[in-house]
């Protein structure tokens, strides 16, 4: 278990910058988002997309199953909105990377921290940071072990965010 105070900036900015970078003004839920994905998502031929917040992938994750229906997504967004009046976006944080997925079989940040770099969560570089942030999208489709070459691309996808949202310099 990490407690927020231990988890590094860096990755922090690496998980929010590619998965939910309105975190810190959302009540839980992203609308826009929501809306976005639900209009991608009517059209087969479209890559589908998610539109779930932090919070939402939390509690999918902790209450809920991956059962993929309209009634699943109105309860984690219930949920979603009730925890964020619950907790703090620190409180969240923490929960998150102790509680998500980061390798194919064993939850939490600290973990696949061990696992992938031989170190602590708290010691991790920039490129160790955005590598298991990038994780969290898909843990067996990234696996480094077994797929370095898509690792290393989804690492660039989470850099790039992170020079996006102004996180990391060029």
């Amino acid at each position: 278990y990490v407690e927020y105070k231990d988890i590094p900036q860096i990755l922090i900015d690496a998980l929010i910058s590619i998965e939910d970078k309105d975190f810190y003004v959302h009540n839980g839920i992203n609308e826009k988002r929501i809306f976005s994905s639900f209009i991608n998502n009517i059209n087969p031929s479209n890559n589908r997309q998610g539109g779930s917040t932090l919070t939402q992938q939390l509690v999918k994750n902790i209450l809920l199953t991956n059962e993929k229906s309209y009634k699943r997504k109105v309860q984690e967004a219930y949920i979603a909105l009730k925890l964020e009046k619950l907790m703090t976006k620190e409180e969240i944080l923490e929960q998150y990377f102790n509680r998500i997925y980061f390798d194919q079989s064993v939850p939490g940040i600290q973990y696949a921290s061990y696992k992938f770099f031989n170190k602590d969560v708290s010691s991790l570089n920039l490129v160790e940071a955005s590598t298991l942030a990038g994780l969290v999208k898909s843990p067996s489709y990234y696996y480094p072990i077994s797929y370095p070459e898509r690792t290393y691309r989804r690492k660039n996808e989470v850099l790039d965010a992170m020079l996006k949202n102004n996180k990391i310099t060029a």
